[in-house]
């Protein structure tokens, strides 16, 4: 058999190995701990197969690439060579001016390819994205969060080494060097990827393919620029014929514009009030205020949009400007707050729908929701007008909305509409970035910590770990005597816990806590939360009861039933542990009345899973049928936490008890999750369930190798009694089968063994079983 060794090598004699069989050099472009050599050596191994199929676990798509409601007219040579350089080449690039169509023929291209890759396409919009937010940005975009002790793109990297997906990098020329390196990066380490990024100029890294793409043809009647003005004119409403001097005056129109697709779109629109004749004329006017400082084909979307602009009222065109603060996609009530707080919602629909009219706003569905957005090269023209004193004030009315935004999901995200809030911190996360990285540059730190302190729940639930990041950075740039800054430390200490970042965890914590003493700040949850995780999972001396006393002084203070039901759970499951069944049972139902009052689904899972946890105790079969009802409930509002901790134990529940092709399934789709979320305790906490459906399923090799690896990693996570004594139980029944020579001989095999390793040998392992 063959296993993947990454990091620094170790001398072979240490790890029991043969000399190496192949030696790759992938190099690194400035990323750090991960650009060691790989190198891959033969096992000497008994009982192993010869060799492990080629069984990668895929990734699950994350998210769709958005579908246009218009067809795509010709640019069938253009298509044809990037559907050829993509067979051949890791990374391409399509470079072309603004508004020359390069992400609609991405989106072509990736739509056509998507059956080529076993995880899909995944597109990830770079447009007013910072260099340092790059890697947080693709992460969010593939669902995964950053490791401990690496950067955002090295976990993003780690991640997709044995993945298979398109990745559809757009607009990357705000951050063309940054985005560059990461795309060199998983050239070199995904080899089942493909990079297809869009940008105005090459990303220029080594092995990159760069396809120019030039505006389109206009010379002849049936080109295509003139068939894509025609068809846009008629979907405007204008009346047009099918005659020789129609298709005339669409061509000079398209000649007028050199043939850039946007620009087509955009005179196109006026076709409904303005005949052909005279949208010619106005785009080819000497007088355009861009005329004098571009020539060629560069200002051919500023010569559309100035017809399209100087046509606008003084409202409508106020409107526009002040939306180029937006960044991404938004909803009309973003919309109403950079643009007048003294609009009603009939004014902003009717502002709105005169823009999509026109072209200067685009409106797409998103979960069932209608939202906006502004092509880049509009939006970046509307910014070019907007007067510079205006444009801090509306950045600030920007700032001041999305901080709105924030606060009031963290109330309803412990409500009833509980799924409609995550939605909409999902479609708006993306302006959330933006507003917190604008206060800070803008020092406004009173905004950036309410920011966190608003969504650090939403963060730890929902996996989101760059939301602490936005917390370190907050702090970072906060006055040491500002009120809000204990709490933000304290959810930053949270965020280094579920990174398995103690030193982190514990400095951040101190320093909240310090806070609180010396400034009578109010005392927070997350710091308390951030110290009972460390004592319970990572074996740290703090107090334990005092913590908790604390926690649920804080819970009854805030006569919250989310926060009494989190309580009496946490209570619950340490009697569980300690198998005192009465009391946790007790505390199980009190915390499931609580929640079923609240009506708040996490709140209902989460006590759920208490009482299905003690119920395992002593029924099975309805232990079983909550985990289920906790299972549904957590997916409906993407609680990711929840759901995971209840996979697990359902699992560990269904493999005990006969199901064992269901928790082989269950267990690959944890070491999925787990990874993408860069929880090694968990991982490894999977990777021994690995190993145990791997026992009942006859593979004592594999099961062994895997629980010893997950043995010297010193896994942290406690077990329950009935999972410690089936480990046991497990073990014991391989010894004598094979010996207990034997089993050292396996469990030598584990010496060294990385994360990434046993992850891949036990993917492996799990899929040849179920398929067998």
């Amino acid at each position: 058999g063959q296993i993947v060794v990454s990091g620094a090598a170790q001398p072979e004699a240490e790890r029991g190995l043969s000399e190496p069989v192949d030696f790759v050099d992938l190099g690194m472009h400035r990323l750090r701990d991960i650009a060691q050599p790989i190198r891959v050596y033969t096992v000497l191994a008994e009982g192993l197969p010869d060799r492990f199929d080629d069984l990668r676990g895929a990734a699950r798509p994350v998210q769709s690439i958005p579908r246009s409601l218009t067809r795509f007219v010709g640019r069938t040579v253009d298509l044809e060579r990037i559907r050829a350089q993509l067979l051949t080449c890791p990374l391409v690039t399509i470079v072309g001016l603004a508004g020359v169509g390069k992400t609609r023929i991405a989106l072509e291209v990736a739509s056509s390819e998507a059956h080529r890759f076993a995880g899909g396409v995944i597109m990830c919009e770079f447009s007013g994205v910072l260099p340092s937010q790059v890697g947080a940005v693709l992460g969010k975009a593939l669902g995964v969060e950053r490791r401990t002790l690496r950067s955002a793109e090295e976990s993003v990297v780690e991640w997709l080494h044995d993945k298979e997906l398109l990745l559809l990098l757009d607009n990357c020329e705000d951050a063309p060097e940054a985005v560059g390196e990461l795309a060199l990066a998983v050239s070199r380490f995904a080899p089942g990827c493909r990079v297809l990024a869009t940008s105005r100029e090459p990303l220029a890294v080594q092995g990159e393919q760069v396809t120019l793409l030039q505006p389109l043809a206009t010379g002849a009647d049936t080109d295509d620029g003139v068939v894509l003005f025609l068809e846009r004119a008629r979907a405007a409403g204008a009346e047009l014929g099918d005659d020789a001097r129609t298709r005339e005056l669409a061509r000079d129109v398209c000649e007028a514009v050199a043939g850039v697709p946007l620009a087509i779109e955009i005179a196109a629109s006026n076709a409904a009030s303005l005949s052909l004749l005279d949208i010619a004329d106005a785009v080819r006017a000497g007088n355009l205020p861009t005329s004098s400082r571009a020539s060629g084909p560069h200002r051919s979307v500023g010569h559309a949009l100035d017809l399209t602009f100087d046509r606008l009222a003084p409202g409508l065109r106020d409107a526009f400007l002040r939306s180029s603060v937006l960044t991404g996609s938004f909803d009309r009530d973003a919309f109403a707050a950079v643009v007048s707080s003294q609009l009603d919602n009939a004014s902003v629909l009717d502002l709105l729908r005169q823009l999509v009219d026109r072209s200067l706003v685009v409106s797409e569905t998103r979960m069932e929701r209608t939202r906006f957005r502004l092509l880049e090269p509009v939006r970046a023209y509307a910014e070019a007008r907007l007067d510079p004193a205006d444009r801090e004030t509306v950045r600030g009315a920007f700032v001041d909305h999305y901080v709105g935004v924030a606060e009031a999901a963290a109330d309803r995200l412990r409500g009833p509409g509980e799924a409609t809030c995550v939605s909409q911190i999902e479609l708006d996360f993306d302006n959330l970035r933006a507003a917190q990285a604008r206060a800070i540059g803008a020092g406004n730190a009173d905004a950036s910590l309410r920011i966190v302190a608003a969504l650090w729940d939403y963060a730890f639930m929902r996996m989101r770990s760059e939301i602490f990041d936005w917390g370190e950075a907050a702090t970072a740039a906060a006055p040491p005597d500002h009120p809000g800054l204990a709490m933000v430390l304290g959810i930053v200490a949270l965020g280094g816990w579920t990174r398995e970042s103690p030193l982190k965890a514990a400095q951040f914590a101190a320093e909240s806590l310090r806070l609180e003493q010396e400034h009578g700040a109010p005392r927070s949850l997350p710091v308390r939360l951030a110290l009972l995780n460390a004592a319970e999972y990572g074996g740290n001396t703090t107090d334990m009861r005092g913590v908790m006393a604390e926690v649920m002084s804080l819970s009854n203070e805030s006569a919250n039933p989310y926060w009494q039901t989190n309580v009496d759970v946490v209570r619950s499951l340490g009697h569980t542990f300690a198998g005192r069944g009465a009391q946790a049972i007790e505390l199980a139902n009190r915390a499931l009345v609580r929640a079923r009052e609240s009506e708040n689904p996490s709140t209902i899972a989460w006590a759920l899973f208490g009482r299905a946890v003690a119920t395992e105790l002593f029924d099975v079969e309805h232990a079983e049928a909550l985990f289920d009802d906790c299972l549904v409930r957590a997916r409906s509002v993407d609680n990711r936490w929840i759901e995971s901790m209840c996979s697990t134990r359902l699992a560990s529940l269904r493999r005990r008890h006969g199901s064992v092709l269901d928790a082989m399934t269950m267990v690959l789709e944890l070491l999925d999750t787990w990874e993408r979320a860069g929880h090694r305790s968990h991982v490894w906490s999977a990777v021994r369930q690995a190993a145990l459906c791997l026992a009942d399923a006859g593979d004592a090799t594999s099961a062994v190798v895997l629980n010893q690896a997950a043995a010297a990693a010193r896994l942290a996570l406690p077990q329950l009694p009935a999972d410690a004594e089936d480990l046991e139980a497990v073990l014991e029944k391989i010894r004598l089968d094979v010996g207990e020579d034997q089993m050292k001989r396996w469990a030598a095999h584990a010496d060294g063994m990385s994360q990434a390793e046993a992850m891949q040998l036990a993917r492996e392992r799990l899929q040849i079983a179920i398929a067998g």
